[in-house]
């Protein structure tokens, strides 16, 4: 499996295309500005998209949803408050995006021949999820888990307490996986044991 990353957005999301052959998903379409729509349609211009995986409902991951038409998936709890996600975006940030259409995510995806398991990750947002390929030992961790440290857990919605057991629940996988996350760089999971028990400990 190809993975293409693309930053997008003023936040600098990460946008990930999963590539097989001629074939597609894409993961976190973080922004509705026009260059970025522009970067990640060139991408896909061969190839056949089978649908959208979204890790939470936070603009800078969702707000490109509407400039496919492919399905779109993400947790119910996530769908649930998602307008008022968008008016949050919209008073701090002037962010502003249409609502999509979208699909509630099951404990596992299949997609054409791609195929994953979903983590539900709250603690960022109720509805955090990582998706987990486990043919691949690979790892999408959105805003719940980056290189040295985690997501945010000040925002509306944010829980600490749900964050540490979603890391510790991280921490059950292979320490071999690597892990794709929604901002900067991908690291090896194992290699992050050390900070996140000493968060668990705090």
């Amino acid at each position: 499996m190809e993975i293409i990353k693309i930053t997008v957005g003023p936040l600098k999301s990460n946008t990930y295309i999963l590539k097989k052959g001629t074939d597609c998903i894409l993961i976190d379409p973080g922004s509705n500005e026009q260059e970025d729509i522009v970067k990640v349609k060139q991408e896909l211009s061969s190839l056949t998209l089978y649908g959208v995986l979204c890790t939470h409902n936070h603009f800078d991951h969702v707000s490109g949803i509407t400039a496919f038409s492919q399905a779109a998936y993400l947790h119910q709890e996530d769908i649930d408050w998602f307008d008022q996600m968008q008016a949050y975006s919209q008073a701090k940030f002037g962010i502003s995006f249409h609502k999509p259409q979208l699909l509630a995510l099951k404990e596992t995806v299949s997609l054409g021949p791609f195929s994953c398991q979903v983590i539900h990750t709250p603690g960022h947002s109720p509805g955090s999820v990582c998706f987990y390929f486990p043919e691949e030992n690979v790892l999408f961790s959105g805003d719940t888990l980056f290189v040295n440290t985690c997501g945010r857990v000040d925002l509306p919605y944010s829980s600490p307490e749900a964050m540490k057991e979603s890391l510790q629940r991280l921490l059950t996988l292979p320490k071999t996986t690597t892990f794709y996350p929604g901002h900067g760089w991908d690291g090896i999971l194992g290699e992050q044991e050390d900070w996140i028990r000493l968060f668990l400990k705090d």
